[in-house]
């Protein structure tokens, strides 16, 4: 009892009024994030035995109440639990030999319900990431081949904050998979920051100069 009345408390209006946007309140359990109308996610992020488990549960817009959410996150842990139970921990997986496509493809899927930048995620899937890493199994793709991605990004002329976008991406889709396996490497952790693109200086001649003073 007591500790709905504090999970309501942590929920009140007056409190979704005061996060900003992108911003979560969370009881331990369920998550409310906010989104740019105002209105809220209801998610989930928990871990259990080395695996974490997060997702959305519902939209508030929906619909979906703080009730209905804990009943949802409680269905999905139970869940977890039974599999956990079942797995064998010697096992490993075999998403770490998956093609690169097939992984950006099940990201953007799932990201097409939960993501707010999921029509600017295929664009940059389309554009930068699938034409270098299509064919390319996951766990093959190196942190030397992601900082030649940024070269290469940099020589075309894009600016540091859309190769970050980029990147980025390219991350939620390692993370995605390391959900059901976190032994999966992901390359993109742990790069040096880019270095901002110096501007180009124009030298003048002498001549210039004088023309200058001049007027002519």
């Amino acid at each position: 009892m007591g500790k709905s009345n504090k999970s309501h408390s942590i929920f009140s209006k007056d409190s979704k009024n005061a996060t900003a946007v992108q911003k979560e309140l969370t009881d331990g359990e369920v998550i409310w994030r906010k989104r740019a109308d105002g209105s809220g996610t209801w998610r989930y992020d928990f871990r259990l035995a080395g695996m974490r488990y997060k997702g959305i549960l519902g939209l508030e817009k929906d619909g979906m109440t703080l009730s209905q959410a804990r009943r949802e996150y409680e269905q999905i842990r139970s869940k977890a639990i039974l599999d956990s139970s079942t797995r064998n921990p010697r096992h490993s997986s075999d998403l770490g030999n998956t093609p690169f496509e097939k992984a950006a493809r099940n990201f953007l899927e799932w990201s097409k319900a939960h993501h707010n930048d999921y029509v600017h995620n295929v664009g940059r899937m389309e554009n930068h990431l699938l034409p270098r890493f299509k064919a390319r199994i996951i766990n093959r793709i190196s942190a030397g081949d992601v900082e030649q991605l940024r070269v290469d990004l940099r020589s075309e002329g894009l600016s540091p904050s859309t190769i970050k976008r980029i990147v980025s991406l390219l991350s939620n889709v390692f993370e995605h998979l390391r959900q059901h396996d976190p032994e999966i490497p992901n390359p993109t952790r742990n790069l040096r920051p880019l270095r901002p693109t110096p501007h180009e200086i124009e030298i003048f001649t002498k001549e210039q100069v004088e023309n200058f003073s001049t007027g002519r």
